[in-house]
Order: C-alpha cells, then sequence, then structure tokens
C-alpha cells in the first residue's frame, strides 16, 4: 500500500518507493504538516516534532483548540484566509456581503484505488500502474459555513512522485466568489535552500536561475493569459551544496498552461511555504449553491539524489503518466519547421520541396 492511515493517531502516511510524506488530523480538527524527505520508520519520532517548535509571539491562539499551535507559524497541509495565519494562503472566498475568509478544518476521507482523470483539465493517468496507484481523497471543511474543500493526493510509488490538486465545492444556500484556488502547498521547516527557476526570452528559453532563500514572498509568476518561455511553471528548493548526484532536492510543476504562481515564502520565524496554483489576480470564479471548481494538479517529487533524481523522477513519471500512450515511448514522426526557411512565403509546392530534400 501506498497510502496508509493511522487512526489512533489521525496520521496519513503517503510512501513512494524512496520518499515519505506525513501530516496528522490533530485533536482541534486542523491538518499539519509533518515531513516529506527520504522514508522512515519512525512516525513517532516524527510526531514529537510537532510540539518542538512554538515560538513566543503575538500570533493568535484559536480559542477553541487545547492545543496551542498558532496557525501563523505551524506548519500546515492546506491554509486559509484572514483566521490567524497572515502568510500567503491556499484559498480565499468572498461572500456577498464583501468578507473576505477562509478556514479549514477535517471534515472526511477516503482511500482508493486508481488515478481519476481531471474534467475539461490535463491531468496525469494511472495506465498500466492502475493495481499500484492509490489517492487519498481529502475533504477539509470551513467551521463557518457548508464550504469544502477535497485535497487529492495521487501517489506514483515507482517514480517517487505525488500528484495534488483540489475540488472546492459550495454546499450553502448563497452565492460565493472564489478569490485565490491553489493547487498545491508543501509547508517546510527552516530556510535553508536554494530557489531554482526556470527562466528565459525568446532563444533563451528556461534557462535555470539558482538563488538562496530570503526573508518575504519569491518565485515567478506570469499574467500573460498563457505559460511560456518567459517564466515556466515549475520551481525547486535544494540544499545548499545539492548538486546533479547528491543532496536534498523538491521538485514542483503545474500542469497548466493559463495564467500562475509558483513561489515560496519565508516567513518570520525563518519557516518555508511552497505554493503552486492559478495566478489569483484577475481571477474570480462565481459559485452558486452546488457548484464547484477544480484546480490543476500540481507534480511533486523528493530527490535524496540530487537534481538528476528529480529530473529522473519527472522524466518517467510524463512518459508513463503524462504523454498519451500512443506516443509515449515511440519514435515520433518528423516534424518540418520551415519557419527561418519561409517565413510566411511558402505554398504546398514550397514545403514538399524541404520535405523531399530532408
Amino acid at each position: 500500500m501506498a497510502i496508509h492511515f493511522y487512526p489512533e493517531k489521525g496520521l496519513f502516511k503517503l510512501s513512494t518507493r524512496n520518499t515519505d510524506y506525513i501530516f496528522i488530523a490533530a485533536s482541534n480538527h486542523r491538518v499539519y504538516h509533518l515531513y516529506y524527505g527520504k522514508s522512515i520508520s519512525d512516525t513517532d519520532e516524527i510526531l514529537s516534532q510537532l510540539a518542538l517548535f512554538q515560538p513566543a509571539s503575538i500570533s493568535p491562539m484559536p480559542a477553541d483548540s487545547d492545543l496551542p499551535y498558532s496557525p501563523d507559524w505551524i506548519m500546515q497541509e492546506f491554509s486559509g484566509f484572514n483566521t490567524g495565519d497572515f502568510r500567503s494562503g491556499s484559498v480565499q472566498v468572498k461572500t456577498p456581503c464583501g468578507a473576505v475568509a477562509a478556514d479549514v478544518y477535517y471534515h472526511s476521507h477516503q482511500i482508493v484505488q486508481g488515478k481519476k482523470v481531471l474534467p475539461g483539465l490535463p491531468s496525469s493517468f494511472a495506465g498500466h500502474d492502475e493495481e499500484e496507484i492509490e489517492a487519498l481523497e481529502l475533504t477539509l471543511k470551513d467551521p463557518a459555513m457548508d464550504f469544502y474543500y477535497t485535497v487529492v493526493y495521487s501517489v506514483f510509488p515507482e517514480h517517487d512522485v505525488i500528484v495534488r490538486s483540489v475540488k472546492v465545492l459550495n454546499r450553502t444556500q448563497e452565492t460565493l466568489y472564489l478569490e485565490r484556488a491553489m493547487s498545491a502547498q508543501l509547508d517546510l521547516e527552516g530556510h535553508n535552500f536554494d530557489l531554482i527557476t526556470l527562466n528565459g526570452s525568446w532563444a533563451r528559453e528556461r534557462s535555470p536561475e539558482r538563488c538562496r532563500l530570503r526573508k518575504g514572498l519569491q518565485g515567478i509568476r506570469s499574467v500573460r493569459g498563457s505559460s511560456g518561455h518567459c517564466n515556466s511553471p515549475a520551481l525547486a528548493l535544494a540544499e545548499p551544496d545539492a548538486g546533479e548526484k547528491q543532496g536534498l532536492v523538491y521538485g514542483f510543476m503545474l500542469a497548466y498552461s493559463g495564467n500562475h504562481e509558483c513561489m515560496a515564502e519565508v516567513d518570520q520565524y525563518g519557516n518555508t511555504r511552497v505554493l503552486l496554483g492559478i495566478h489569483p489576480d484577475f481571477f474570480e470564479w462565481k459559485l452558486k449553491a452546488g457548484d464547484s471548481f477544480q484546480t490543476p494538479e500540481v507534480f511533486m517529487t523528493c530527490s535524496g539524489t540530487g537534481f538528476s533524481g528529480m529530473s529522473r523522477n519527472f522524466h518517467d513519471f510524463l512518459r508513463n503518466h503524462l504523454i498519451r500512450q500512443t506516443w509515449a515511448l515511440k519514435k515520433r514522426p518528423i516534424l518540418i519547421n520551415n519557419w527561418e526557411a519561409t517565413y510566411f512565403d511558402f505554398d504546398d509546392k514550397k514545403i514538399l520541396s524541404i520535405a523531399e530534400t530532408a
């Protein structure tokens, strides 16, 4: 099994060939992130870390909780907005009166076999590995209203990849407005990482840029209406000494070609939050009673063997679980690019002549 749930602890453990991803639904109904890294066997040690980090601050503590965890500094699995956590969040919802807030409590979960395809969006599929792929559907609810978020984790053990997306559902009797809906969030303790992005322009596409994480917001975005060679919708976090064949590297890819934001935020306590999804600028989705909204997928991997390990994980995953199977492992037909040869001055005879020469 790739997904394990320990009900006596409220603990979820998602396991791939070389990594574990662990979080907990705590007694206060909130879901806290605990660990993402190389495979481990002792979850009790991970649980003990939850109580260690408790900084003194003026960050608000929930009045209804017996756990002294402020939303403003605790590692969260999925975060709301304007309810105690002042970092960038996963979601933001506006009510008819104009109030903007969102909170999230654990509601339910189920573990299912296989991989569902997202309607109307590019998405991964199980392919020939249907029996090995499991998905966790974690449903969170706003405690103030019947508004639900189902965070889906599909685990591809062979490739050390976890696929995440979120489905938002309005079960209230009001029309609400979704103003932010990120596909994936990862909270990490500390910020001793380098941020790697793929930037560029025409003839300089996807040039890697590496810099040390600093306090505040950093990352890439596009509001051009599409992705492209300017800012590819992907990023990586790496230990400072990570190279091609050694070191810890986290990789993230957003499967979306529209406006996007891929960012890391280092908070006042020096911890890191990674968020990827549709760019919230110019985004507002009207949700009538009973309506839902589906975010695009994010592909996540963790490599203990540097950038080459991350690349292999993504390459093998994309070939087997994203590219249509007709062409995934076959030689493609030859493509003629006649741009520099003809620009706009071409007809069928000229194209055929180029093909015959080739």
